[in-house]
């Protein structure tokens, strides 16, 4: 993601929030803390991830979840909350599709968070906050676009690889919940089962009882990008 956010970083964001700066406060996110967008909530912040890493997934009507991505800070959440607010939708599907995103922290990180309950208006009318949502937002559209490439196209070895990777703590570990992570990968339960198999066989995980070790990320990441060098 790194032209546009570049961009978005050259665009000095700190003097955009600076009319708005009796609206932040500074929030301390540990690892594993949620940010839903949910059915039935109408959130009133932004939030402005200035550190640690994180991953989104799309929250689907029947309880299921689909992974949208794996990034580090600066990230902004809850943009797409401001620009719809209680507005009725352009869309006769949207409906369906209420159950919004969810962002959890892969590790422990900073952020500001902006509360627009009483400054929507402002906000919606101010050109330099407007122009840094629209970077925000085309990045995002960019990504996920090519996330439902990988998705769709590329075989579920290299998405496991890729997750992995992104949801590993420092030390290597990996014990999330395999059945959720199925679902999040659009594969399953077996055959995500199969496939870690196949890395411990071949030395790129260690099985220790209730979790997994890395042993050799360079072997994974090869996995995850030769596949997507291909598509992408």
């Amino acid at each position: 993601m790194g032209n546009a956010t570049d961009k978005r970083r050259n665009m000095d964001w700190l003097s955009v929030l600076e009319p708005y700066r009796d609206a932040l406060t500074a929030v301390p996110l540990k690892k594993g803390t949620l940010i839903d967008f949910t059915d039935g909530e109408r959130p009133c912040y932004i939030f402005f991830l200035l550190r640690g890493s994180f991953k989104v997934c799309g929250n689907l009507p029947d309880g299921r979840q689909m992974l949208y991505m794996f990034a580090e800070a600066f990230m902004i959440f809850g943009e797409m909350e401001l620009l719809q607010g209680n507005e009725a939708s352009l869309l006769p599907v949207h409906r369906e599709w209420e159950s919004g995103n969810t962002v959890q922290m892969m590790s422990d990180g900073h952020a500001l968070r902006l509360n627009y309950d009483a400054i929507r208006e402002k906000l919606l009318n101010g050109p330099a906050f407007m122009r840094l949502v629209a970077v925000s937002l085309a990045e995002k559209i960019n990504y996920f676009s090519k996330m439902q490439l990988k998705n769709t196209l590329l075989p579920a070895e290299s998405r496991v690889a890729s997750y992995l990777l992104g949801s590993a703590g420092e030390d290597g570990m990996f014990n999330e919940n395999q059945k959720r992570v199925s679902e999040q990968l659009c594969i399953s339960y077996r055959h995500l089962h199969r496939i870690l198999n196949d890395f411990c066989a071949k030395g790129y995980l260690e099985n220790r009882k209730r979790c997994y070790c890395i042993l050799d990320p360079e072997g994974l990441r090869t996995i995850s990008e030769q596949s997507q060098d291909s598509i992408l």
